[in-house]
């Protein structure tokens, strides 16, 4: 099971605006990715145990950074994707 967190964010420039405003969105959701990844790891690590590479656990919060505006995780352990476990994730 996968879960995605995906805040609604503008993809296109505006006619009239300068080329910066790709790099501006850029490194704009580089910051805003690496600050949510930090609020949404420790907030997991409260219902379960995080997957390390090794044996399988609760759930795996991918740490890879593919410049979309969304956090994967990926769980096969229900309890991780409970409505309440959902809500503090989208509160972050």
């Amino acid at each position: 099971m996968e879960v995605l967190l995906a805040p609604s964010l503008p993809t296109m420039q505006r006619p009239g605006e300068g080329s910066n405003m790709t790099s501006d969105l850029m490194g704009e959701q580089r910051r805003e990715w690496c600050i949510l990844y930090d609020q949404i790891r420790p907030l997991l690590q409260q219902f379960g145990e995080e997957d390390d590479g090794g044996e399988r656990k609760d759930y795996l919060l991918l740490d890879e950074n593919l410049g979309l505006w969304h956090h994967r995780i990926e769980t096969s352990n229900l309890e991780i994707v409970r409505p309440v476990v959902s809500s503090h994730c989208r509160n972050c």
